[in-house]
């Protein structure tokens, strides 16, 4: 089967959005947990994301799942 040239241009991202974990506005402390409890493999996305938001920001699950895996902007762990 030929494939056509197709303009499929409409479909890519023309802006990535930033990424929800290293755009929150924490204070010195509080990044800093955040970043010691990133590490700990042991401390689920929710218990994060529950945390986070009693600090007052709204943020999901996933978001840490993509921050961990290296799926945002910051990209792989150990390069933000």
């Amino acid at each position: 089967m030929a494939t056509k040239d197709i303009d499929l241009s409409e479909f890519e991202v023309t802006q990535a959005r930033p990424c929800t974990v290293a755009t929150l506005a924490l204070n010195d402390l509080q990044r800093e947990k955040l970043e010691a409890a990133l590490a700990r493999p042991k401390i689920s996305a929710w218990k994060i994301t529950k945390v986070v938001r009693g600090w007052g920001f709204s943020m999901s699950d996933d978001s840490i799942i993509k921050h961990r895996a290296g799926m945002c902007d910051c990209g792989p762990p150990g390069e933000s």
